[in-house]
């Protein structure tokens, strides 16, 4: 199984081990992602992101899994990531890093955040980050 958006309704309960957390606005309605956190790594983009940060991410072994408008959630199978996907993106305040072999550093700006954790504008954090 994996994450899903659902409509906000205090009634209704995630799987087992799974988690519900406010995802915002899309389509016009809140919604709650639902995830299983020691499985999956979500990322909400809130606007366009661009090209270079979505190769980045797919990258990182992120797939975009829904859109609305510019809002984009990734999610990222934590069992399936290798680990060397996964320390090849730092964020740092605005920026994102991209380490490469030769130790050289691509800094591009990003716009997106995990569930579950607050950020400033701009900024991603994350479980497994």
């Amino acid at each position: 199984m994996r994450p899903f958006l659902r409509a906000t309704h205090r009634a209704r309960l995630a799987p087992v081990g799974w988690v519900a957390e406010p995802a915002g606005v899309w389509a016009g309605r809140r919604v709650e992602v639902v995830y299983d956190p020691n499985r999956h790594q979500i990322a909400l983009v809130r606007s366009d992101p661009g090209d270079r940060t979505r190769a980045a991410l797919a990258a990182a072994g992120f797939r975009r899994l829904a859109v609305d408008g510019t809002q984009e959630m990734w999610v990222r199978n934590l069992a399936e990531a290798p680990q060397t996907a996964r320390e090849r993106v730092t964020v740092l305040d605005d920026r994102r890093v991209e380490r490469s072999d030769a130790g050289h550093a691509d800094v591009a700006p990003v716009s997106a955040r995990s569930v579950g954790h607050t950020a400033g504008p701009g900024r991603v954090e994350g479980r497994g980050v």
